[in-house]
């Protein structure tokens, strides 16, 4: 039997997006060899996958909501994009991190942001420091 999970992540927006997180099996459901179940490297395999899509969504969502400034409705100008690593429990992840340079009509803080950077100060999560 082969098997594949998705996940499906809904935007704060409303958009609907299906991400393939892994698949596995053999084409050979009546060997006695093939395992009941998931494999331990299946599991990991599964949960790092569902673990990437779910933070690099949230780090997405956040930076674009991020940009947005409430006062003059107006989008901060991107400066540029960069790569973070982030720590976890299943492994490293690599998300796109926007930085942002001032909004035009700011007076008071006239500096550039990175809403990944906000997110994740530390670049691991706690679970990741303690073990």
């Amino acid at each position: 039997m082969e098997w594949r999970v998705t996940i499906e992540l809904n935007g704060a927006d409303g958009t609907k997006r299906t991400h393939e997180v892994a698949r596995g099996g053999d084409t050979d459901s009546h060997s006695p060899l093939d395992p009941l179940g998931l494999t331990l490297d299946d599991g990991k395999t599964l949960l790092a996958g569902v673990q990437r899509h779910l933070v690099q969504a949230r780090v997405a969502e956040y930076s674009a909501l991020r940009r947005h400034r409430s006062h003059c409705r107006g989008l901060r100008p991107l400066k540029d994009t960069r790569t973070r690593r982030l720590s976890l429990l299943f492994g490293m992840v690599e998300v796109p991190a926007p930085r942002f340079k001032p909004c035009r009509c700011a007076v008071a803080a006239r500096s550039t942001r990175c809403p990944a950077s906000e997110l994740m100060p530390d670049r691991c999560i706690p679970e990741r420091i303690a073990g």
